[in-house]
């Protein structure tokens, strides 16, 4: 059988550990991937049924396998199927963070925000985390709760002053159209770690002010620091989308001051 960790460049999840999981995976996998249609989604339902049914056990693993397919495919019945195993799950494993989280984007994914809500609320509590905060504060933003999502993040940075706390707290002002506090937030970001992201995220703020100047020197830090060895090191490497993004807005506002200067 085609092996879709080889052929489609997707990686085994890390929390598959049996070879029974591995085929699972692999076959669904390979529906999603070649071709989906209502027919596959029936055959990939039928083959977590089977597998919950007869591996009751493993309803944890099987969870968090559904989650991971689910993340290629639209709200469907495979969605609730994934909601009915983290339940199960959770009555076994009442604080693992992984069916939580996996729990909380199934609710969000049917648009069932409170629950959604309710669940990460949960997960952060166990385990917080720039991931976990930042998710939570994702659902409120759905909810329509966008100043207590606020206040949540300004309570974060005085308990713990982080660079990603600070960065998260930009966003959400960023995202609210509180461009002046959102700068005043990336800065503090910058004033602990020269995170490219705060300086790609500073730059946009300034090119839609109009200050091009500012947006051109920030896009050159943004670059600058996403290209510096220490950054290739972290865990989770700059994306090579930003750099792209980055790189053309540069050249567009560079080429905009060229034209003007003409």
């Amino acid at each position: 059988m085609l092996n879709p960790s080889k052929d489609r460049y997707e990686p085994l999840p890390e929390f598959i550990n049996s070879e029974e999981s591995t085929r699972l995976w692999q076959e669904a996998f390979y529906l999603v991937m070649n071709g989906f249609t209502m027919e596959s989604l029936q055959r990939i339902l039928h083959l977590f049924k089977e597998a919950l049914c007869k591996n009751p056990e493993r309803v944890s693993e099987l969870a968090l396998i559904i989650h991971d397919i689910d993340c290629f495919m639209a709200p469907s019945q495979l969605t609730e199927l994934g909601i009915e195993a983290c339940q199960r799950a959770l009555k076994a494993e009442p604080e693992n963070p992984q069916i939580l989280w996996a729990l909380s984007h199934f609710y969000e994914k049917l648009m069932q925000y409170e629950q959604s809500f309710e669940v990460a609320r949960h997960l952060v509590r166990i385990n917080p985390s720039y991931k976990t905060w930042k998710w939570l504060v994702h659902i409120l933003i759905k909810l329509e709760r966008q100043e207590e999502a606020i206040q949540i993040i300004k309570e974060l940075v005085v308990k713990e002053p982080r660079s990603e706390y600070w960065r998260l707290l930009g966003e959400v002002l960023q995202e609210t159209g509180r461009l002046e506090e959102a700068l005043e937030a990336y800065r503090s970001a910058l004033s602990i770690y020269q995170d490219p992201l705060v300086w790609g995220f500073i730059a946009d703020i300034y090119r839609k002010q109009g200050n091009y100047d500012y947006a051109i020197k920030a896009y050159h830090q943004a670059i600058k620091f996403a290209k510096a060895e220490e950054w290739k090191q972290e865990q989770y490497p700059i994306e090579k989308s930003w750099l792209e993004y980055w790189e053309f807005r540069l050249q567009e506002l560079q080429a905009r001051k060229v034209s003007k200067s003409g």
